[in-house]
């Protein structure tokens, strides 16, 4: 099954931040998870990395921890 790419408005509204703040983040190599390039100014990240990195924040907000980078998903073939 192929997972959904979506843009930086996307993501950036699902992590609750401004789309700039995420893009900034990708400039200086700061992304909270791995995004593809497509094109020159065109990033895609997978829907399922995206909803992993929010249930690590979710989890570690309850249990008070400082929230993750996702780490690129070596399990999938």
């Amino acid at each position: 099954m192929t997972d959904r790419l979506l843009d930086i408005e996307i993501v950036a509204n699902l992590l609750n931040i401004q789309p700039r703040t995420l893009r900034a983040w990708i400039r200086e190599g700061k992304s909270p998870i791995p995004l593809c390039r497509l094109g020159k100014r065109v990033w895609r990240a997978k829907a399922s990395d995206v909803e992993r990195l929010i249930q690590n924040w979710e989890q570690n907000v309850h249990e008070g921890a400082e929230p993750p980078v996702l780490q690129p998903n070596t399990d999938a073939a």
